[in-house]
């Protein structure tokens, strides 16, 4: 298509690539991608093939009741890893738990290294994050390491 051509509405089927996405449908979408790599058709490195999407977006489409191209599918789970790690940033400078308090100084180095941490200066709830730490587990990987699942379940706290 020329650059000065606009594009026309019935150029593309914006059925099949909007969503009104909301936290509902999103833990919908971490709930695919979970049981796809259960089912190994996600990689070791929490990448899916092109054309497992195909499948995710049936299977997402059947649980969410929507009618989603894997292209839509693929672009929100990529927001949602950028959100994710943003806030997995915040978590392992914070401590343990949900809560994102953190001294001045501290949110101005972070916002260096990752402009979305901006937001959860303010808003401290990731609303996907449970959801995504059972996908990609826990970033810490020493001896004495615990992931989130094993802190609520000692007594260390």
């Amino acid at each position: 298509m020329p650059p000065n051509k606009k594009r026309k509405t019935e150029d593309f089927d914006d059925k099949k690539n909007r969503c009104d996405w909301n936290d509902e449908r999103d833990k919908q979408l971490c709930q695919v991608f979970r049981a796809a790599k259960e089912t190994a058709v996600v990689t070791g490195e929490n990448t899916v093939k092109k054309a497992e999407w195909t499948g995710m977006a049936v299977s997402f489409n059947n649980v969410a009741g929507t009618e989603l191209d894997e292209k839509a599918l693929q672009n929100r789970w990529t927001i949602l890893k950028a959100e994710y790690n943003a806030f997995e940033l915040i978590m392992t400078q914070s401590g343990v738990g949900n809560k994102c308090d953190l001294p001045s100084h501290m949110w101005e180095q972070l916002e260096m290294k990752n402009p979305k941490t901006v937001k959860y200066r303010s808003n401290t709830v990731f609303h996907c994050y449970e959801e995504m730490k059972k996908i990609f587990g826990t970033k810490c990987n020493g001896e004495y390491a615990l992931d989130h699942d094993d802190l609520l379940n000692s007594n260390a706290l």
